[in-house]
């Protein structure tokens, strides 16, 4: 993700109808009232970064028994109580760039772009394979045989692990032989892209569209396999309301997240992954920095939005959706919370929740409730 960017603002239209909401006027605003059946148990999830912590009252607010955040667990002990318990922990292995930093690769962590632009982006480098074993036998310890792992964030993005297609398979490899041979029965999930569309802007992505991004890494993979496509049990990618072809948060992308879900399950099924579930590994609403409040058009079109993705969901094989809450800090990159920023984590109570977490209970609970409450 990048820093806090100036807003395109438009009034939310009052249209829905179709999609199985009502609208209810509230001061000369109309806003949508659920009025669809409950979201599946754990459709909408949680991914919690920052200094916050997931604790199982913390996700139980949003019907949920999934969270992700990172590698490994912020709190060791009281989460994995939560594991044994029936909840449920999404690793992440970052690659490319990241992976870099994160000394992965014989380049050294301290190396820049600066000072080595290429090495481990857009040309293969000797990988520290000792490290990935070490790692994936720590997590497999905390997830157990059977788990899920996330490999790749945001592969196709130069502010994040910015990978050539054909550099990520070696990677993949990499990272599957260090996963599986921990746990032979694990499932992966991968690569997180960004949204199908996302972009044409060979600045922020500089091997095109995310979409363009993940075709050509199938058939990479394929062209070094002997036709076999990549072993993916999960389709990942993330949803933002960030417009890169005009570098401005944007209202409108937000309403084209379905249309993006879509265009990936097209795309995929084409590619030999028809029945494959798709996760949003990611999802956010980008608005104001610094302000958790939402105005009745924002509460409006998030409303709107997770309805509609929770409706497709069956029909697209869309499994989950981990929402992406970052504290104080990913509000001050105007991503809207979940949880009160200033709110600290209990492993006995619960965080409040903010407007936004508001209206993600309303829509992943297991009633509809009007999103004016």
């Amino acid at each position: 993700m990048v820093g806090a960017l100036p807003v395109i603002r438009r009034p939310a239209a009052a249209r829905g109808a179709a999609l199985g909401l009502v609208l209810a006027q509230a001061g000369g605003v109309f806003l949508p009232t659920l009025a669809h059946a409950p979201a599946p148990r754990s459709l909408f999830s949680v991914a919690v970064y920052g200094s916050q912590v997931a604790y199982s009252a913390d996700v139980d607010q949003f019907n949920t028994r999934w969270w992700s955040g990172g590698q490994q667990l912020t709190d060791y002990t009281n989460q994995m109580k939560m594991l044994r318990s029936g909840y449920h922990f999404l690793p992440s292995f970052n690659t490319g760039y990241t992976m870099r930093r994160q000394g992965y690769t014989v380049v050294p962590p301290t190396t820049d772009r600066a000072a080595d632009p290429h090495s481990a982006i857009d040309v293969a480098c000797e990988l520290n394979l000792e490290n990935m074993r070490r790692d994936a036998s720590i997590v497999h310890a905390v997830v157990g045989d059977g788990g899920y792992y996330d490999v790749g964030n945001e592969v196709d993005d130069f502010y994040s692990d910015d990978v050539k297609p054909d550099v990520f398979v070696g990677q993949f490899d990499a990272w599957l032989g260090a996963i599986r041979g921990v746990d032979g029965r694990a499932k992966i999930v991968a690569p997180s892209i960004d949204s199908w569309s996302s972009s044409s802007n060979r600045t922020a992505n500089p091997w095109g569209t995310a979409g363009e991004w993940f075709k050509s890494f199938v058939m990479a993979y394929k062209r070094r396999h002997e036709g076999r496509k990549p072993p993916i049990d999960v389709l990942s990618m993330h949803l933002y309301n960030f417009d890169y072809h005009t570098a401005v948060q944007s209202v409108e992308v937000a309403d084209r997240y379905l249309s993006e879900v879509q265009k990936f399950r097209s795309a995929a099924d084409a590619l030999g992954y028809r029945g494959v579930p798709i996760w949003i590994t990611e999802l956010g609403f980008r608005y104001r920095p610094d302000e958790a409040a939402l105005t009745p058009e924002e509460r409006g079109q998030m409303t709107r939005v997770l309805a509609q993705l929770a409706q497709h969901a069956a029909a697209l094989r869309l499994q989950r959706m981990f929402y992406f809450t970052g504290g104080a800090a990913g509000a001050r990159q105007s991503l809207m919370p979940l949880y009160d920023p200033n709110a600290r984590s209990d492993p006995k109570g619960k965080m409040p929740l903010t407007d936004a977490g508001r209206v993600l209970r309303a829509v992943a609970g297991r009633r509809g409730v009007s999103a004016r409450k």
